[in-house]
C-alpha cells in the first residue's frame, strides 16, 4: 500500500510541478514576447518611416521648398499610429511638424541618429545628407502608452488560461496515475523477485492491457537478460556519444530555423511598409505586365481605383510612343531577367483623365524559390513637375540666347534700321512666335494716341502685315493703350479678348498676343509685339521679364538713335567752336608776343643806359611786367593746347636723374641770386622710366617756379628716388606753405590758395595745372604734401621702365621650377591683361611668391606642376577657357579641392557675386580695386596658410 502510494505522488507531484511551470510559462513568456515583438516592430517601421520620409523629401531639402516639406510632414502625420513626425533643417530649424508637442514630451532632439525605446516612447533620428553634407534631420516616433494597455489586458487573459489549463491538468494527472500505479504495484513486486534472483518467478496480471503484455515480456526478458546486460554496457558508450552529437546538431537545426523566421518575418514586415506607405508609386506584376499589386501613391497618380488597376497591364498605361518593339517589358524598359540588379529608366503613363505623367523607374525582377515563378517589381518618381520645369528652363535658356543675340545684334550693327531688323528675327526664332513686330506710339491732330507699325519679321508658315493699311496710324483698342502706357505687359487669348480685340486679331489669325511696353526717357514710346498663331500660349513670367528686358534694350537703342543725333549736331558745333578758339588763341598770340617784345626791348636798352635812380627802377618794372605778361600767355596757350588734345606724349626711356639735372640749372642761378639754398639729390642714379624729353622739362619748370616763387628764405630740394616701386622727383621747399584744405584747389584751372582781390601772390593758377595734366600724360602722378608756415613737397612719380623683362624673366623660372623655400605663401594670378597682371604682382608680391598665367590652359599646366596656396582667378580669359570652367578644372586636381579660389573680374553687376560663389569661388572682388581692397581679401584666404 505504502509502495502503491509512494508511486502515485511520484507522479502527481512532477507533473503537478511541470504543468505549473507550463502555466507560468504561459502567463509569463507569451505577453512579454508579444510585447517585444511589438516594440521590435515599431522600431522597425520608425526606421522605414524614415527612410521613406528622407528619400520623400530629399529634392524638397535639397531647394529648401519649405512648404513642400510642411505639406508631406502633415500627410507623414496620417500614418497607423505614429505619433509625431519633425523636420530639421541642416541649421537645426523646425520646417515641418506633426504633433509637434508630443514629440517636446518625447525629448525628440535629445538623439541624434538611429533607433532609441526607452519610457513611453520607441524615437527614431535620421541625418538626410547630399555631397555628404547634412541638409536635414528627421526625427519621428511612436507611443507605447497603447502597447502597454494592450498587453496588460492580454496578462490578465493568459493569466485565466493558465488557471484553467492547471486545474484540468491536475485532473487528469491524479486521475491517470492511479489507473496506472495498481496493476504497476503488483509488477513491481514480480520485478523485486526477479532482481533479487528469483527468475522463476512469474507474474500473473491479468488485466487485458499492456500491463498483461509486460508481464508476459518479463519471463522472456529474464532469460535475455544476462545477455543484454553485456551488450548493454558496450552499447551505452556508443549510443551515449550518437545521442550528444545528435542532440547538438538538433538544438543548432532549431535556432537557425527560428533565426530565419524572424528575418524572414522582419524583412516582410519592412517590405510591406516601405511599399504601403512610400511617397512613390510602387507597382508589383507578372512577366507579362499584369499588375498584381500597387501602392496608394501609384493609384493617385494614374487616377484609376485599386481595382480597375488590377485589371490592367503596365503596358496599356504606358504612352503610345514608349512601345518599342522587342523589349521584354514594354512598359519598363529593358529589363535584366537574369536578376543582376536593378535597371533605371524614364518613359511616360497616360493618366485616367488623358494627362501625362513622366515617371523615373526603377525595374527589378523578383525570383519566388518555391513557386519557381518571377516578378517585376517596378518603383516610378513623379517628374511630371520637374519635365515640364526643365521644358520651361530650355524655353527660357533659349529666349535668353535670343535676346542676347538680339542685344549684340543693337550694339554691334551700325545701321539702325538693319539692327531692329536682325532683333526681331533673333527673338521671333528663339521665342518660336510667327510674327514679332514694333509699333511707335504716335498722337492724332485732337491729341489721340495712334498705333503705327514700323517694323516686323514673320516666319514662313503666316504672311507678313507690315504694309497692313489698318496697322498704320489705327487707334489703340483701350484695354491696350491703358495697360502698356502704365508700364504693364498686355497679353491675351483672342478668343477671350473683347469684340473689338478679336475685330483686329482675328483677320491676322492670331491665336495668341503679347505686347511689351517700350520706353525712351521715361516716356512711353510704343511696344513690341508678338503673335502666335498656331496654339494658345501662356507667356511664363521669366519669358515676360526677358522681353521686357529686351523692350528696354530696343528703347535704349532708340534713345542711343536720338542721342547720336543730338551728338552729332553738337559736335559740329563744337568743332566751329575749336576752330574758332584756335584761330583766337593764334591771333592773341601774335598779336601779345610782338609788341610785348618791343616793350621788353626797349625796356632792357634803357636799364643799360639809364645812370641808377627812378628811370632805372621804372624800367625794370617794364621788363620785369612784360615777363610776367609772356608768362602768363605761355601758360594759356599751354593749357589751350592740351585741353584741345594737339599734345601727344611721345614715352620715351630715360634714366629720371639725367633729365632732372638737365632742367636745374636756370633755377639754380636764381635760387642763388635770391640767396636761397638749392640741393639736388640722386637716391636712385640708374632708375629709369618713361618720359617725354620735351614735356617733362615743361613740367618740371612750373614746380621749381612755384616752389622759388613762394620760398623767402630757406631751400629747395630735388631729390631723385624710387617708392614703391615708382621713378620719382621729390621737390621740397621750406616757403610758406598750404593749408590741406587747399591741396587740391591749387591744382584746378586758375584758382589759387590765395584768390580774390587780397590774393596775397601773383599768377594765372595754371602752374600746378599744367604741370600735373603733362605728368599724367606721361602716365605718371603729381601729388603735393604741405603745411603751413613749414613749406611743401611736391611728388612727380612716372612708370617704371625695364620691370616687364625681369618679371618675365620670374615666371619663365617659376614654370620651369619650383620656387626656393621660404615664408611665403605661392599664389597663381590668371589674368589675359598685361596691365592689371603687372599692378595685381605687384600689390601682393610682399604676401606671395606670384606665378602668372595668361590663359585658362597655361594656369591649368602651372597648377598641375606645383600646388598653390591661393589662386586670383580672371573670368574672361579671351579664347579658350573662361575662368569659371579653368577653376572647376583645377578644382579635379589632386590636393586643390579646398585651395581658395578668388574671381577678381570687371562683371560688377547685382548678383555677380552670388553667382561666382555658387560656381565654387572662395572669394570676390571686382574691377577696379585698391591695393588695400586686393590685400585684405589675399590675407583673409590665406588665413590658414602655413608659412
Amino acid at each position: 500500500m505504502n509502495i502503491r502510494t509512494s508511486i502515485k505522488y511520484k507522479l502527481v507531484f512532477p507533473y503537478a510541478f511541470l504543468i505549473g511551470l507550463i502555466s507560468l510559462f504561459i502567463l509569463f513568456y507569451f505577453p512579454t514576447a508579444i510585447e517585444d515583438e511589438a516594440i521590435h516592430s515599431l522600431e522597425n517601421r520608425a526606421e522605414a518611416i524614415a527612410e521613406v520620409t528622407g528619400s520623400m523629401l530629399y529634392p524638397a531639402l535639397v531647394f529648401e521648398d519649405r512648404q513642400l516639406i510642411a505639406e508631406k510632414t502633415r500627410s507623414i502625420g496620417r500614418l497607423r499610429d505614429l505619433t509625431y513626425a519633425v523636420i530639421h533643417d541642416q541649421n537645426g530649424n523646425t520646417i515641418g511638424e506633426f504633433n509637434l508637442e508630443e514629440a517636446k514630451k518625447a525629448n525628440y532632439g535629445k538623439l541624434k541618429s538611429g533607433t532609441f525605446t526607452s519610457g513611453e516612447y520607441i524615437r527614431h533620428a535620421k541625418t538626410v545628407l547630399h555631397a555628404t553634407k547634412p541638409i536635414g534631420y528627421i526625427y519621428v516616433g511612436f507611443s507605447l502608452v497603447p502597447l502597454h494597455n494592450e498587453i496588460a489586458r492580454a496578462r490578465i487573459a493568459v493569466a485565466l488560461v493558465s488557471l484553467v489549463i492547471f486545474g484540468i491538468g491536475m485532473v487528469a494527472v491524479i486521475f491517470i496515475s492511479t489507473l496506472v500505479t495498481r496493476p504497476l504495484s503488483r509488477l513491481a513486486e514480480s520485478t523485486k523477485l526477479i532482481a533479487e534472483g528469483d527468475l522463476s518467478h512469474r507474474s500473473a496480471i491479468r488485466s487485458g492491457d499492456e500491463f498483461e503484455l509486460l508481464s508476459g515480456s518479463l519471463d522472456s526478458m529474464v532469460d535475455k537478460l544476462e545477455t543484454a546486460k553485456r551488450q548493454l554496457s558496450i552499447l551505452h558508450l556508443g549510443l551515449e556519444k550518437i545521442a550528444g552529437e545528435r542532440t547538438e546538431d538538433l538544438r543548432k537545426e532549431i535556432e537557425e530555423h527560428k533565426r530565419t523566421e524572424r528575418a524572414l518575418s522582419e524583412s516582410e514586415m519592412r517590405f510591406r511598409t516601405i511599399f504601403e506607405e512610400a511617397g512613390m508609386g510602387i507597382v508589383l506584376t507578372d512577366m507579362s505586365g499584369e499588375i498584381l499589386e500597387s501602392n496608394e501613391a501609384f493609384v493617385k497618380m494614374m487616377g484609376y481605383s485599386e481595382s480597375e488597376l488590377h485589371n490592367m497591364t503596365l503596358q496599356e498605361l504606358s504612352h503610345p510612343e514608349d512601345m518599342r518593339d522587342g523589349m521584354m517589358m514594354f512598359s519598363m524598359g529593358t529589363i535584366d531577367s537574369s536578376g543582376r540588379g536593378p535597371v533605371y529608366t524614364e518613359k511616360r503613363y497616360i493618366r485616367k483623365d488623358g494627362k501625362i505623367v513622366w515617371g523615373k523607374l526603377t525595374t527589378a525582377v523578383i525570383s519566388d524559390r518555391k513557386s519557381k515563378s518571377s516578378f517585376v517589381l517596378v518603383m516610378i518618381e513623379d517628374m511630371t513637375s520637374r519635365k515640364i520645369a526643365d521644358e520651361e528652363l530650355h524655353k527660357q535658356t533659349r529666349l535668353l540666347g535670343g535676346a542676347a543675340e538680339a542685344a549684340n545684334i543693337l550694339l554691334t550693327t551700325e545701321n539702325f534700321n538693319d539692327a531692329i531688323k536682325g532683333a526681331l528675327r533673333a527673338l521671333g526664332e528663339a521665342s518660336t512666335v510667327d510674327r514679332v513686330y514694333i509699333f511707335d506710339n504716335v498722337f492724332a491732330p485732337d491729341g489721340s494716341p495712334l498705333m503705327r507699325q514700323t517694323f516686323e519679321w514673320a516666319n514662313e508658315k503666316v504672311t507678313a502685315e507690315i504694309n497692313n493699311p489698318m496697322l498704320q496710324d489705327a487707334p489703340y483698342p483701350n484695354e491696350i493703350y491703358e495697360t502698356l502706357s502704365m508700364g504693364n505687359i498686355f497679353t491675351v487669348l483672342t478668343r477671350m479678348g473683347s469684340p473689338e480685340l478679336k475685330e483686329l486679331l482675328e483677320p491676322q489669325d492670331i491665336i495668341t498676343i503679347m505686347l511689351v511696353p517700350i520706353f525712351v526717357r521715361e516716356t512711353y514710346r510704343g511696344f513690341i509685339g508678338f503673335d502666335d498663331c498656331h496654339e494658345e500660349r501662356k507667356w511664363s513670367k521669366g519669358e515676360e521679364a526677358i522681353l521686357r528686358a529686351m523692350a528696354g534694350s530696343i528703347g535704349g537703342a532708340i534713345k542711343q538713335k536720338e542721342y547720336e543725333a543730338e551728338m552729332k549736331a553738337a559736335n559740329e558745333k563744337a568743332t566751329e567752336s575749336d576752330r574758332l578758339k584756335s584761330a583766337l588763341l593764334a591771333n592773341m598770340s601774335h598779336e601779345f608776343r610782338t609788341p610785348v617784345n618791343g616793350i621788353m626791348g626797349f625796356s632792357e636798352l634803357l636799364m643799360e643806359e639809364l645812370p641808377e635812380g627812378k628811370r632805372l627802377g621804372m624800367a625794370r618794372s617794364i621788363y620785369t611786367s612784360g615777363k610776367r605778361l609772356m608768362k602768363t600767355l605761355n601758360g594759356i596757350l599751354m593749357y589751350s593746347q592740351i585741353e584741345s588734345g594737339k599734345i601727344r606724349p611721345d614715352l620715351q626711356v630715360r634714366k629720371l636723374a639725367e633729365m632732372t639735372e638737365s632742367s636745374l640749372y636756370p633755377y639754380i642761378q636764381q635760387a642763388t641770386a635770391r640767396r636761397i639754398e638749392f640741393e639736388f639729390t640722386i637716391l636712385a642714379p640708374e632708375v629709369q622710366a618713361y618720359i617725354d624729353p620735351q614735356l617733362f622739362p615743361m613740367a618740371m619748370d612750373q614746380i621749381l617756379d612755384n616752389a622759388l616763387k613762394f620760398t623767402k628764405t630757406g631751400s629747395v630740394t630735388v631729390t631723385v628716388d624710387e617708392r614703391e616701386g615708382r621713378p620719382c622727383v621729390v621737390v621740397q621747399d621750406t616757403g610758406i606753405g598750404i593749408a590741406t584744405q587747399h591741396l587740391e584747389v591749387i591744382f584746378q584751372e586758375f584758382r589759387q590758395a590765395s584768390e580774390g582781390i587780397g590774393r596775397s601772390y601773383e599768377g594765372s593758377g595754371l602752374g600746378l595745372t599744367i604741370a600735373r595734366k603733362l605728368v599724367r600724360m606721361m602716365k605718371g602722378d603729381l601729388a603735393a604734401e604741405s603745411k603751413p608756415d613749414e613749406g611743401s613737397t611736391f611728388i612727380l612719380s612716372f612708370t617704371k621702365a625695364g620691370w616687364e623683362d625681369h618679371l618675365i624673366d620670374i615666371q619663365k623660372t617659376q614654370v620651369s621650377q619650383a620656387p626656393a623655400a621660404g615664408n611665403k605663401c605661392s599664389a597663381l594670378l590668371v589674368e589675359d591683361d598685361e596691365a592689371n597682371l603687372q599692378v595685381a604682382s605687384k600689390y601682393i608680391e610682399h604676401l606671395c611668391m606670384v606665378d602668372r598665367a595668361r590663359d585658362g590652359i597655361s594656369a591649368l599646366t602651372l597648377a598641375g606642376q606645383k600646388r598653390y596656396n591661393i589662386i586670383l582667378m580672371n573670368i574672361n580669359l579671351g579664347d579658350g577657357p573662361d575662368g569659371i570652367e579653368t577653376a572647376r578644372a583645377i578644382r579635379q586636381l589632386q590636393g586643390y579641392k579646398e585651395v581658395p579660389i578668388v574671381a577678381v573680374t570687371g562683371y560688377a553687376m547685382q548678383g555677380d557675386r552670388d553667382r561666382f560663389v555658387t560656381e565654387g569661388f572662395n572669394g570676390y572682388i571686382s574691377k577696379p580695386y585698391d591695393k588695400g581692397a586686393l590685400i585684405v581679401e589675399v590675407e583673409k584666404q590665406l588665413k590658414n596658410c602655413e608659412l
